[in-house]
């Protein structure tokens, strides 16, 4: 009786084992699936033309500006630096701001 009793449980567990491995396969495969939708996605957005994003950076001690911006957002970036150099909380001089516009439109006829 005892060894039909621990044939049933392995035969069981192996059941379980099974079933178990069963479930794992088919969630890899919908995995898989999702994974290659998410992948065709990202290409068609990567295929989509995309602007260079510029940048330029100034470090003054401690302190580090970083500015990212776009061809198309050229004179927002000027503005911001002119909003910075008058910003007396800054350490943003309009020494500062002069030099970075003169890089930016250095930039802009270079890549003309």
């Amino acid at each position: 009786m005892t060894v039909f009793a621990i044939i049933v449980v392995v035969l069981y567990l192996y059941y379980l084992l099974l079933k178990f491995l069963l479930h794992e396969i088919k969630a890899s495969e919908v995995a898989m699936s999702e994974y290659e939708a998410m992948r065709e996605r990202w290409q068609s957005v990567r295929d989509v033309a995309q602007p260079e994003i510029n940048v330029l950076a100034l470090v003054k001690g401690t302190e580090r500006y970083v500015f990212l911006y776009t061809d198309e957002c050229r004179a927002d970036t000027l503005r911001t630096l002119g909003r910075y150099a008058s910003d007396p909380e800054l350490s943003f001089t309009w020494y500062d701001a002069a030099l970075l516009s003169q890089k930016i439109r250095e930039g802009c006829t270079t890549a003309a």
